[in-house]
């Protein structure tokens, strides 16, 4: 018997399989097997790590998957301090990161008070904006109630890997005038 949590991973494996075949990628067993890696993957995780995991898959077949994938909006790819990235299940509406700097926890932030503001900032300025990729710094509620300073690691967190179906939105507020089209960063 199939549990429902392995329905839901071999779901979003068929679908992003699907998303890749529909816009004309070819998805062969290595890529079918990255896909799967970074689906089940419990966290984030770095191009390096998903590489290391899977010794009989091409580097660069890991790479360019990561990079499709993030195009295709299934994961999204976080900057931590020191310019290193790191990749995590995407949220799937547009949205930003919280990092913490203690522990390197990454928590999306879905804000549509800030893509207004963004909006109306590029207006004033006579700048039509593309995208934008924004992060914030810090240090997670975890991090300072402890007291743990910048820069040292607390023990890895166990992260549930359906993280995605249960973070809390930040409401936004209600659309006033004509609906902007909000500018996306490959989240």
């Amino acid at each position: 018997m199939v549990s429902r949590t392995d329905r839901t991973k071999l779901s979003r494996i068929a679908s992003a399989v699907t998303r890749l075949e529909a816009q004309g990628h070819r998805v062969t067993a290595p890529r079918r097997k990255v896909v799967a890696s970074v689906l089940s993957w419990p966290g984030q995780f770095s191009a390096e790590d998903l590489a290391e995991d899977m010794p009989g898959v091409g580097r660069a077949t890991v790479f360019r998957t990561l990079k499709l994938l993030v195009e295709l909006g299934v994961v999204c790819r976080v900057m931590l301090e020191g310019g290193r990235f790191r990749y995590r299940l995407s949220y799937p509406d547009h949205h930003h990161h919280m990092v913490c700097l203690s522990c390197e926890r990454v928590e999306d932030l879905v804000d549509g008070s800030l893509e207004a503001t963004m909006r109306r900032v590029a207006q004033k300025s006579r700048f039509t904006a593309e995208g934008h990729w924004l992060e914030i710094y810090g240090r997670c509620s975890v991090c300072q109630a402890a007291g743990t300073p910048r820069g040292v690691k607390r023990p890895e967190r166990t992260i549930d890997t359906t993280q995605y179906e249960t973070m809390s939105r930040v409401p936004s507020p209600p659309p006033s005038g004509r609906a902007a089209r909000a500018p996306t960063g490959g989240r």
